[in-house]
């Protein structure tokens, strides 16, 4: 199946928790790396033959710091496979397509893709009397695995088809939210004890 490429953005941890299960899975079948694009700026992505790419889902598409690394990149010199997921509080709408989209300009190709529900930032915010804001799906680690399963069977056969995920026409109603959620900014403060030496 050649070399895997696992690479995730993850802001608070969820996104990163799903690919961890997923390197966990697909590191059985073939060599994979696993990398944040905070920390791997110069991958050399030319050098796998498929790809899985995270993100988490803020305000029904990719954050900005995804769209961003993805628009540095260089195109590859060929097509590569991939898998993209997103990790969403609520319903994460054109999230996938819009990835999708942005990742065919640099020649990857989308092959499959999933959502999955997960703790969500601006939810516990929110709403923190909302529990499934802090948690993720039921059979998390199964739903993954089974994707994996699904993704690696795809690449053995060959039988991949390459698509932009379909539009969701939620999130024209979800449009004036989103606007206001890129607008809007909160202070948070950090409330730090200090200790005095002499009170030690």
């Amino acid at each position: 199946m050649g070399k895997m490429l696992i690479l995730y953005f993850s802001g608070v941890g969820a996104t990163k928790k799903v690919a961890e299960i997923i390197y966990k899975r697909i590191s059985q079948n073939c060599e994979t790396d696993i990398f944040s694009i905070e920390t791997k700026d110069k991958l050399i992505i030319d050098e796998y033959d498929a790809l899985i790419i995270g993100t988490p889902c803020y305000h029904a598409a990719p954050p900005k710091v995804v769209m961003e690394y993805w628009e540095r990149i260089n195109k590859l010199s060929e097509e590569k496979p991939a898998f993209i997921y997103n990790t969403r509080g609520l319903c994460s709408l054109n999230t996938n397509r819009i990835l999708a989209k942005k990742l065919l300009e640099k020649n990857i190709c989308t092959i499959m893709d999933k959502a999955y529900r997960s703790p969500a930032s601006d939810g516990s915010i929110i709403a923190p009397f909302v529990k499934r804001f802090f948690e993720f799906e039921k059979d998390i680690d199964k739903k993954v695995d089974n994707d994996c399963k699904n993704f690696i069977e795809m690449l053995n056969t060959g039988i991949v088809k390459k698509y932009i995920p379909k539009f969701y026409i939620g999130s024209i109603i979800n449009a004036p939210n989103k606007m206001a959620g890129q607008l809007i900014t909160l202070r948070i403060y950090s409330v730090l004890q200090i200790t005095r030496l002499s009170d030690l």
